[in-house]
């Protein structure tokens, strides 16, 4: 019987692998008890000679996992499994305990005081990917803490928002799990070994070791190489992952997931000031940009409705700015120098 106490993971790698070997890798995925298929969102290098592939392993505890992953590495070696920045490497994670309020509201505030960290040793593409969509969006979209850590949703499909997001509370929901899906894709089982060492780090300490007062902190700390080392403080990394990760930092990050907790505090402001006017003056008519006024022709009138007008006109760029920042719209090109991890 498997020790319930423990989390058990289980790893989704995304792929692509030659056309003539794709038969003898997926007998080998059946020995191994692995389930495959195909995923429509990564792009092979030739359609003509390549073809897509998901692997998803077994439910394993850490210490099954390592020594899982001895054949993994056999058979993705010799079947020439590849990837690219198409790819991604999710790690699903179950506990009895992700079924319990009070332990989900531990894990959305330390994801949020540290996934800017965590994005900093993946390639800077990962940023701006919609596979892996920075979960402080959502933290802004809902108004802050109070409103998310509201954890009744994430047993629906699509959690507390977008299913896609780098923490995904939706996969409890369809598979009792919470997925991470931050990681870019690899067939290197040493990165797979740490970075599912690193996801258990996360979970040990949401689930045993939470501080408020850590997580708060941490949460208004800008991202920086100081941050960094104070992540790995707190989730008690030992000696040899702690340079293994930092090594992978890259700087040149730092900017920019800065400027999106920036952006988003302006927007979450200007959103909240909004709601109090349309509640308090019962303001709620469409506007029209064009018109320099609402859609039914007519104009602001009253000191109320040119003020709300000015916190929608406000908000409209506040949110391009902030889309722009989560996204890469208009932004310069990426840093030259990226993580390779």
């Amino acid at each position: 019987m498997p020790d319930l106490t423990l989390p058990r993971f289980g790893i989704e790698i995304e792929g692509y692998v030659p056309f003539e070997l794709e038969e003898e890798l997926c007998e080998k995925l059946d020995d191994l008890n692995c389930d495959y298929g195909g995923d429509g969102s990564i792009r092979t290098p030739d359609n003509y000679k390549y073809n897509d592939i998901e692997i998803k392993t077994p439910p394993l505890n850490l210490e099954e996992f390592n020594k899982f992953t001895r054949k993994l590495e056999r058979a993705l070696k010799k079947y020439k499994v590849g990837t690219n920045t198409s790819c991604g490497l999710h790690v699903h994670t179950s506990h009895p305990k992700f079924f319990k309020k009070e332990y989900l509201k531990k894990i959305n505030y330390t994801w949020l005081a540290i996934e800017d960290v965590l994005f900093t040793i993946q390639n800077a593409q990962r940023m701006y990917s919609g596979a892996c969509e920075r979960y402080y969006f959502d933290y802004v979209r809902n108004g802050g803490l109070r409103k998310f850590g509201n954890s009744r949703r994430a047993f629906k499909r699509g959690g507390f928002g977008y299913s896609r997001n780098a923490l995904n509370f939706g996969a409890l929901g369809e598979h009792g799990t919470i997925e991470c899906r931050i990681h870019r894709g690899t067939v290197d089982v040493e990165r797979m070994r740490n970075w599912v060492y690193l996801v258990n780090k996360f979970y040990e300490y949401c689930l045993n070791n939470y501080k408020a007062t850590e997580v708060i902190t941490l949460l208004k700390t800008p991202c920086n190489d100081e941050k960094v080392q104070r992540v790995w403080d707190l989730l008690k990394l030992d000696k040899k992952r702690r340079e293994y990760f930092t090594k992978f930092v890259n700087p040149k990050l730092y900017p920019r997931l800065n400027d999106q907790v920036k952006d988003g505090m302006e927007a979450k402001h200007l959103n909240s000031k909004i709601k109090w006017y349309q509640n308090r003056f019962k303001l709620n008519k469409p506007v029209d940009w064009r018109l320099r006024g609402y859609t039914d022709g007519t104009r602001p009138q009253t000191r109320a409705e040119i003020a709300y007008f000015e916190l929608l006109r406000a908000k409209k760029k506040a949110d391009t700015k902030f889309n722009r920042d989560f996204y890469g719209r208009g932004r310069a090109s990426l840093p030259s120098v990226i993580s390779s991890y």
